[in-house]
């Protein structure tokens, strides 16, 4: 794997200890993770697309 393809798996798996980290937390009620997912994975698209267009 090259650089970038590390660059972006960091990316891609700091979001979803993150969001595993938030389910895990709120995973007696249902649907009340979506709030806290939500934000994380947007972030992760966007890092993800800003890394692409700086590249």
């Amino acid at each position: 794997m090259n650089a970038n393809n590390n660059s972006i798996h960091l990316i891609i798996h700091g979001a979803a200890t993150a969001s595993a980290a938030a389910a895990a937390g709120l995973a007696q009620i249902p649907g009340s993770d979506n709030l806290v997912i939500l934000p994380i994975q947007l972030a992760m698209i966007m890092t993800i697309g800003e890394f692409h267009v700086n590249r």
